[in-house]
């Protein structure tokens, strides 16, 4: 066993010579991570394969609908705050772990009173079954929301097996919840309920238990609880962006039609879900480096994982067919969406340069990619969508993510120029 850590040691100092990358570093991170990543496509793989042989095209697109609707919610509370702590705590201050935490309780109540103002307007509309669903999410989600910052604490730590652990049972108590409503009890009210009191009940858990675990010292930057607000507002555009597809194909076109985009998405951004440990890892990696006056090299890794998609989307685009009709028959009519919108994969490449950004910690840079890739995405989501349909959807999400790596690119590079 000895020899072949040796073997691998090496192997992997010696590819630093081309990849000008810690491989060390990033193979003891990405391990844990990757494997965490893996198992939870592995969760969502099987969940899928349940909403698509238990739930109607329809029910499954309302899930889907009400989720999203949600998701923008959460663009009232700190949601930014997750980055701000990974940052400080890989800088040494450990104490904006636990202050963050009792910021976000504070800043709880937009949240709040946007899911249950949704909740009252449905109810007001007789629509008593959206109605019961956001009152739910109003109960639960905050409580998800906040506790889920024990992950930003942990990479910060660069603790990834625990970050790993605990992702990992996080994601079967999720299975669990999710896949036995949708086995047993196919309703609506069941499903929501079950996807947020997961969430609510592991990140409450583990927060609990990192605390107890790691008791961070008290010691933090106010500078970095301003910055987790900064964000914060920052990401308020970018979570209405993310959720814009599939709200707008739900008014225009209809549940069904949103359950088949959904499922075109659902490999692809599995795969790219899978290279977010490339930021998580990086992320503190770059802090240090920024905080020490050095510059990593971002072109270079930018375009070692541009060359790594272009490979996964070949592939894609040829396993696409064998892969729906193995695990998701009922949904041929997802094939052909799916394989274009496996183009969208390029943008795992923007993981370097968004990474890179958040560790400089340059607010004006933070406000210009925070405010235009959104602007951008909404804009041509919305005009794609009403003229085009589910190909609209499709085309608008690759040009947005198109925008969103270049421009990533151009900031980080004027930033470091000055």
């Amino acid at each position: 066993m000895d020899r072949v850590k040796f073997w691998l040691y090496t192997l992997l100092r010696r590819a630093e010579r081309y990849t000008k990358t810690d491989m060390v570093y990033l193979a003891k991170g990405g391990f844990w991570i990757n494997l965490n990543y893996v198992f939870g496509s592995l969760i969502s793989l099987l969940l899928s394969i349940l909403f698509a042989y238990y739930l109607s095209k329809d029910l499954f697109g309302t899930y889907k609908y009400i989720i999203s609707l949600a998701g923008i919610a959460v663009a009232f509370s700190l949601n930014g705050m997750n980055t701000a702590v990974t940052r400080a705590v890989a800088q040494g201050f450990e104490g904006a772990f636990k202050r963050s935490l009792l910021v976000q309780f504070r800043w709880i109540v937009p949240q709040v009173l946007v899911t249950l103002g949704l909740s009252a307007y449905y109810f007001f509309q007789e629509n008593y079954v959206y109605g019961i669903c956001f009152l739910a999410i109003t109960l639960l989600s905050p409580i998800g929301t906040i506790a889920n910052t024990y992950g930003a604490f942990l990479q910060g730590k660069k603790a990834f097996m625990d970050s790993a652990l605990y992702g990992g049972i996080s994601n079967l108590v999720y299975f669990l919840f999710v896949g036995g409503a949708v086995v047993f009890y196919p309703n609506l009210i069941v499903l929501i309920t079950a996807y947020y009191g997961a969430h609510a009940l592991t990140n409450s858990f583990f927060c609990w238990k990192t605390l107890k675990k790691y008791q961070p010292k008290e010691e933090f930057r106010e500078e970095d609880i301003t910055y987790g607000k900064h964000g914060s507002f920052l990401n308020t555009f970018g979570i209405l962006a993310a959720h814009i597809d599939s709200i707008v194909v739900y008014h225009l076109l209809g549940p069904t039609s949103l359950a088949i985009y959904s499922f075109a998405l659902l490999i692809p951004e599995r795969l790219k879900f899978m290279f977010g440990f490339v930021s998580t890892v990086a992320l503190p990696k770059f802090s240090e480096k920024y905080a020490a006056g050095e510059e990593p090299d971002i072109l270079r890794k930018t375009l070692q994982l541009l060359a790594i998609a272009a490979v996964l989307i070949v592939l894609y685009i040829i396993a696409a067919p064998f892969l729906f009709s193995w695990f998701f028959p009922q949904y041929s009519d997802s094939i052909l969406y799916s394989q274009i919108c496996s183009i969208s994969l390029l943008v795992i490449a923007a993981n370097i340069p968004t990474s890179a950004i958040f560790a400089q910690g340059s607010k004006r840079g933070l406000y210009v990619y925070g405010i235009l890739g959104p602007l951008f995405r909404v804009t041509v989501v919305v005009v794609s969508i009403y003229f085009f349909g589910l190909w609209g959807a499709v085309i608008s999400r690759i040009l947005s993510y198109f925008f969103q790596t270049c421009l990533s690119l151009i900031l980080v590079r004027k930033t470091q120029s000055e």
